[in-house]
């Protein structure tokens, strides 16, 4: 019975850590995608001369224009299909609609379009 008990034991502990290492691993995975979208909007904004080859319109070009464009934050999960992705990512102080072509997992995607969601 007692080694019984032993290997239960070890069996649950070898469980416990591969849970630990498998939540830690999905984290970082996590932040290296969100990374490289952050990278992929900020890269083709911080020029204020080529943000009007991603805004959709002129209203997103005179605000992205004007935006913080350093403060980058993603503000929901993927919202496309396939291999198009589509964020609500917050610039400045404003919410953006943002659409990407996946390029793959650990490839940094393809920015297609930014639109302003405000009024």
């Amino acid at each position: 019975m007692n080694k019984r008990l032993k290997r239960i034991c070890d069996f649950l502990i070898t469980l416990f850590v591969l849970i630990i290492i498998g939540i830690a691993g999905f984290k970082v995975f996590d932040d290296y995608g969100e990374s490289l979208l952050k990278n992929a909007v900020y890269s083709k904004i911080k020029q204020k001369n080529t943000v009007h080859k991603y805004s959709v319109n002129t209203k997103t070009d005179k605000k992205l224009i004007n935006e913080n464009t350093e403060l980058i934050s993603i503000e929901s999960d993927n919202q496309g299909s396939g291999n198009i992705l589509y964020y609500i990512i917050k610039i400045g102080k404003s919410d953006y609609g943002v659409m990407f072509k996946s390029a793959g997992l650990s490839k940094q995607p393809k920015l297609k379009g930014i639109k302003y969601l405000g009024k």
